[in-house]
This record gives C-alpha cells, sequence and structure tokens, in this order.
C-alpha cells in the first residue's frame, strides 16, 4: 500500500523507499504534463517547519528527484498551521486560511502542484489560493494517493 510506503519513508526516515513511490506517482505525472500545453514549473507543498526539524528533508522532493524532477520555490508558509489528523474538513479549511503566501515570482507562470496525500483537499485548495493570489494558476494536481477523511483521528 502506498500510503504505508510513504509513513516509512516520512516516519522512520526509510528514503531508501523513494524509488518504489517515484515509480507509483510516474505514470500520472507523465500523463499530465503531457495533457497540459504549458507548464511553466513544479510545485510542492511546503513542509512544516517540524517536520523538516525531525526529517531534515521534504518527502516529496526526493521522491521528484528519482524522476529527475526539480520543485521550484513559490510557496512558503506564512504562520503555523496545527496538525490536520483528527480535524474535520471545516476545522481543516479553518486551520489553514491564510497559511500559505505566493512568492511574486508566481506571476503569469502556470504550475503543476504536486502532493503526497491529499485528504479532505483543504491544503490544495489553500496552496492554490496562495499562487493565484501572487499572480500565478495551479492548472493541474498530482498527488500519490488519496485516502478519505474519516470521523475519528486516525493516522493516515
Amino acid at each position: 500500500d502506498v500510503v504505508m510506503v510513504l509513513r516509512q519513508v516520512k516516519d522512520n526516515l526509510q528514503t531508501s523507499l523513494t524509488g518504489l513511490l517515484a515509480s507509483v506517482i510516474a505514470t500520472p505525472l507523465a500523463a499530465a504534463v503531457e495533457r497540459y500545453e504549458r507548464i511553466d514549473a513544479f510545485i510542492v507543498v511546503p513542509t512544516s517547519w517540524k517536520s523538516w526539524r525531525l526529517r531534515g528533508f521534504h518527502p516529496m522532493k526526493l521522491i521528484l528527484r528519482m524522476l529527475d524532477i526539480r520543485s521550484t520555490v513559490v510557496i512558503r508558509r506564512r504562520r503555523r498551521a496545527h496538525d490536520q489528523r483528527g480535524l474535520t474538513v471545516d476545522e481543516r479549511i479553518a486551520n489553514l486560511t491564510g497559511a500559505f503566501e505566493g512568492s511574486p515570482r508566481c506571476r503569469g507562470k502556470l504550475f503543476m502542484l504536486i502532493d503526497d496525500v491529499v485528504t479532505s483537499g483543504a491544503t490544495v485548495a489553500e496552496v492554490i489560493r496562495a499562487v493565484r493570489a501572487a499572480g500565478g494558476e495551479v492548472v493541474c494536481v498530482v498527488a500519490l494517493a488519496h485516502v478519505a477523511l474519516r470521523r475519528h483521528a486516525e493516522k493516515y
């Protein structure tokens, strides 16, 4: 299961598994690139400061590197958000509203947003809002996995 492998990378720092995850996302990425006439750059959801301190790496960037794809940094966290696990859709939206900010380098650019796991879509929606506010556009989103939002707090 893709999510279990991703957990091994994120929680147990098993970076040797990034090649397996790269093979999972390679086909959807290629299909998306082929589908759109123009994609100026790839962006990933910025990792939290806490996660960066714990891991020392960004899992999605490592996975993309296996495919020789470099993401551009045009989104940054403006403020901390709480862990999303266990939150309802409305709580996730409220938690993330205004959490990201787009760089002026977004202006006039078309982006593909790549994320590891999409649950409610709140993070993706907030990143898209930040890109648009900075004058860019996200033309498509590709994710490794979709996990249905559960009513009770569980790790995905």
